[in-house]
């Protein structure tokens, strides 16, 4: 599990959405950053990357589709959420094929916000652990990858050596000095 929380880009051009959804995204767990207009958005992300950000869709300096985008850009793996006061299936659609993963209509829904809250920030847990177990594992070393080559290639042939050796493409002898350094004795 990260030691930070995860962290939440929001972008309106209201003061009073960017309060409320700070106050919701805290209590929610995230690290809240607020910005009134998309310039200031992708100067912060460029600062901070951030895990999700909420955009709302009609702004003074620059369309939240347009700002999805650009975040996707910026921020591969930042999760997105549009948010508007001017639902339409037209827009949603759009929102989604740039990237958005949530369509948010204000005024706002408090139980669908914190659940949808709620379920990205699990997410994203979830593959910062993932993360974190699949560099913790070191790769196979290629002596085990060879050993348990070997080893596959005489249970296939019941032990026999001699058809093992064929099926590997080595000499017999080559084979014996491996099951030696490998300490291989006998395939069950």
């Amino acid at each position: 599990m990260t030691s930070t929380p995860p962290s939440l880009l929001v972008v309106d051009d209201e003061e009073p959405v960017l309060t409320l959804i700070e106050r919701v995204g805290q209590n929610g767990g995230f690290d809240v950053m607020t910005c009134t207009s998309g310039s200031d958005a992708l100067r912060m992300l460029a600062r901070k990357p951030a895990d999700l950000a909420m955009v709302d869709l009609c702004m003074p300096d620059v369309s939240g589709l347009d700002l999805l985008r650009d975040i996707r850009r910026a921020v591969p793996g930042c999760e997105l959420i549009l948010m508007t006061g001017y639902a339409g299936i037209e827009t949603a659609v759009e929102a989604m094929k740039r990237g958005a993963r949530e369509y948010l209509t204000k005024p706002f829904d408090f139980d669908r916000l914190r659940k949808v809250l709620a379920d990205i920030h699990r997410e994203i847990l979830l593959r910062a652990q993932v993360v974190a177990l699949d560099g913790a594992m070191p790769p196979p070393l290629l002596r085990d990858v060879e050993r348990g080559h070997i080893v596959d290639m005489l249970r296939r042939v019941n032990g026999n050596r001699m058809a093992a050796a064929k099926l590997l493409g080595i000499s017999r002898r080559a084979l014996y000095r491996r099951l030696d350094r490998h300490h291989i004795t006998e395939v069950s």
